[in-house]
């Protein structure tokens, strides 16, 4: 995984709150979007991560 570093030059706490907010909207629909695709290619998803010799989580 890779890490994300941001300096922020902020205000006050209102302001971090609503970048906070921002960032975990954006993460929360990464995660839906990635749900959707996973129920619509699992199998092809699979067979190349066994490729790859990663094992698939259960």
């Amino acid at each position: 995984m890779k890490e994300l570093r941001i300096k922020l030059n902020l205000s006050n706490r209102y302001e971090l709150d609503k970048v906070i907010n921002g960032w975990m909207d954006a993460v929360q629909k990464m995660e839906t979007d990635f749900d959707k695709l996973w129920k619509l290619y699992p199998k092809k998803h699979v067979r190349r991560t066994q490729k790859n010799g990663i094992k698939k989580d259960p």
